[in-house]
Order: C-alpha cells, then sequence, then structure tokens
C-alpha cells in the first residue's frame, strides 16, 4: 500500500458518520412509493472527495482544475410540516471545517413513475441543527415559517438505469442576484450505487459568462454506511439498491501510523 492511499482511509476514517435510521411514518409518500424508497435508499449517506482532492495535491494541481474538499451529508429526518413528502437533512463541508457552508431541508415527492421532484428549503437560524442526534431531532419540530423554497428552483432525479439516478432543473427561470449580477445555475448531478458526481457553473443570464461555479466533474465517494430501509414495509416488489459486494479489510490504525512514521509525515 503506497503513503498515499494510506494517507486517505486515515483521514476518512475520521470523518464523522451520522446515524442512520427509518424515521418517515407510515402516512408518508415513502410507504406507497417503491420508487421513493429505492431513491432514499441509494440517495442518503455521506459523501467525500478526498480522493480527489489528495491527487491534486500530489500533483499540484492549481487554478480552475484544482478541486476543493467537499463533504456531503443526507439524513434521512422524519419533518412533519412537510408531509408527506419524504425529508432529509442537507449538509455541506468545506475543507474539514467545523461549521457547515450550507444546511439545507431537502423534500422528495414522486413527480411520475421514473422521476422524483427535488424541493430544497433554505432554515431559518440553521445554526440550532446538526448530523448529531439533538440537532437532528431539533428538525422534526420545524415550521412552514421557518422555511423557504422556490419551486422554480426544484430538481428533477430521473431514473437512468439499475441503481442510478441523473438530476437537473426542473426549470430554467431558477434565476437570482450573484454580486450585482443575474445568474443561473447550470449542471447535473449523477447518483449511483458508486456515489455522487457533478458539475455545476453559474452563468450569467446576459450572455451566458460562468461567474462561479465548477466545470470540472466532482467525484463524490460514499464513505459513510449507505442507508438501507427495510423494503418489508413498502408494497408492491421492490429490489434493494446496490446489494452488498465483498470488501477487502483494510489497513488497520496501527499499520497506518507506521507507514507514515518512516515516511516522515
Amino acid at each position: 500500500m503506497t503513503v498515499y492511499n494510506a494517507l486517505l482511509l486515515f483521514l476518512c476514517a475520521g470523518i464523522m458518520e451520522p446515524t442512520l435510521s427509518w424515521p418517515w411514518p407510515a402516512g408518508s409518500m415513502m410507504s406507497s412509493s417503491p420508487l421513493l424508497s429505492e431513491f432514499a435508499s441509494l440517495f442518503a449517506g455521506q459523501y467525500s472527495n478526498m480522493e480527489q482532492y489528495l491527487e491534486d495535491q500530489a500533483n499540484n494541481v492549481t487554478g480552475q482544475d484544482k478541486h476543493f474538499w467537499l463533504q456531503f451529508f443526507y439524513v434521512p429526518v422524519d419533518i412533519p410540516a412537510l408531509a408527506p413528502a419524504v425529508t432529509f437533512y442537507y449538509e455541506l463541508v468545506v475543507a474539514g471545517s467545523s461549521s457547515p457552508a450550507r444546511q439545507q431541508v431537502y423534500a422528495f415527492t414522486k413527480e411520475s413513475p421514473c422521476s422524483v421532484r427535488q424541493a430544497s428549503y433554505e432554515i431559518a437560524n440553521s445554526s440550532r441543527f446538526s448530523t448529531r442526534p439533538a440537532g437532528l431531532r431539533a428538525l422534526t419540530s420545524l415550521s412552514t415559517s421557518e422555511l423557504s423554497n422556490r419551486r422554480e428552483c426544484d430538481a428533477i432525479w430521473r431514473k437512468t438505469g439499475e441503481d442510478s439516478f441523473r438530476s437537473e432543473l426542473a426549470t430554467d427561470r431558477c434565476n437570482f442576484t450573484f454580486f450585482g449580477k443575474e445568474v443561473r445555475p447550470e449542471g447535473h448531478r449523477n447518483l449511483s450505487c458508486d456515489g455522487l458526481t457533478f458539475v455545476e457553473t453559474f452563468n450569467q443570464i446576459s450572455d451566458g459568462a460562468v461567474v462561479s461555479g465548477t466545470s470540472i466533474r466532482y467525484d463524490m465517494q460514499l464513505v459513510g454506511q449507505r442507508y438501507s430501509p427495510p423494503f418489508s414495509v413498502v408494497p408492491g416488489c421492490v429490489q434493494r439498491p446496490c446489494r452488498p459486494k465483498t470488501a477487502t479489510p483494510g489497513p488497520s490504525f496501527t499499520d497506518i501510523k507506521q507507514l507514515l512514521s518512516q515516511h516522515g509525515a
């Protein structure tokens, strides 16, 4: 094993993994939609592009081709105010910060037999919420007055194959002001058993010029345990996504420390 791989395993091992459980009541859409059940079990978890970040560091990548270290937390929660939608708490952490760069609530509903609508809600006074048990419990008491959503900025996730979905904006009217410029986000996300990839730029409406975002692909690998709902509660025949594969045991913490010490790390 290389020092690079040992360091990658060491850093990823230190990332907190939220506890995932089956939070939605029997009356939610989850109990009547096999598609939502499949999507939710595939979506939930913790993702990181640590591997991309370390590769860039090792190769001295700079400028627009350099990846930031990002972590996504998608934790299933029951928020009665948004019932009967299937709801998640989302946190974005940049560069391993102790404070999230973004916190939102996602509400998923069935759009068609093969697609799911995602509504993204901004949260008032979001600092009281977190991926820790107390922070997640606090989410259940949220009211609609504490949540704001722009429906024109919803996303549609379409099933593209076995164990895979792709999302794009539901409309071309998701416009907002960014440092005095009228912009519109463009891009897509792909979700599979391997993780989540995305490309997202913010383009000036007047001439299409890229104002912010990234045109390079981010590869977010699943680093936490994938959520596994009890499919027995879902009517009909549903195939469990991402069937477990035989995993090769990784190095112990002692092995990693020895490798790092040998190379002066």
